[in-house]
């Protein structure tokens, strides 16, 4: 069967569009902090970043290959670095634009993830939230969740995230402690958070589109 060659355009901060050729499937996609940049990851060609001033077919940093593919992507507010969650539960870190991996450990059904400059969050299918403190490195697996989790967001010490069902839950980082918000009406069918204000939540869901912010 012959390769189908897709071209996706993506509105960056000032407006313009960058247009992005690939070959394959495309898995994930994150806006870098600036809006200048963006990471693409495809089912047969790992996770590539275009710029802005770069021409389209000629990404100018291409991330090292992992066996499994990528479920979600997302940037540290300051855009030097990106993350990967992939479908084997091993998330990845690269220095941007060296493309030095800076992290790999295991988190079991990783689903998403989000970065602030103080924690890395990842949300798993098993329902639980996984915080990872950047510089001390200490790890927590935070509760209150009733199912998959299809995206989380995380600002200063403040995380939350929501589940397949439409549950809402945020936390206090330094606490543990857990609040659940609401519970959307439908299905989430997915989520996104938005790299200009990392506190804001689009969930697509059965009903339409709803933008949660804490």
């Amino acid at each position: 069967m012959p390769t189908l060659r897709l071209r996706f355009p993506v509105v960056l901060a000032d407006r313009r569009i960058l247009t992005a050729h690939v070959c394959s499937a495309v898995l994930a996609l994150a806006s870098a902090p600036d809006g200048q940049s963006v990471a693409v990851s495809t089912r047969t060609s790992g996770t590539r970043i275009w710029h802005a001033d770069a021409p389209a077919a000629a990404p100018v940093v291409t991330l090292a290959a992992h066996p499994s593919l990528v479920r979600a992507l997302a940037w540290s507010p300051d855009g030097q670095h990106i993350f990967a969650a992939h479908r084997d539960g091993t998330v990845l870190g690269w220095a941007v634009p060296e493309g030095e991996a800076v992290l790999s450990l295991p988190f079991p059904g990783a689903s998403s993830c989000a970065v602030s400059a103080e924690w890395l969050v990842v949300g798993s299918d098993h329902g639980t939230l996984h915080a990872l403190d950047r510089a001390a490195g200490a790890q927590h697996a935070l509760s209150g969740l009733s199912g998959p989790i299809v995206g989380c967001a995380v600002a200063a010490h403040q995380a939350w995230a929501v589940t397949r069902t439409g549950q809402v839950v945020t936390w206090n980082l330094q606490t543990g402690e857990a609040q659940e918000v609401c519970t959307l009406s439908g299905p989430v069918r997915a989520c996104t958070g938005l790299p200009q204000t990392p506190d804001q939540l689009v969930v697509v869901g059965a009903n339409g589109v709803v933008l949660l912010s804490t």
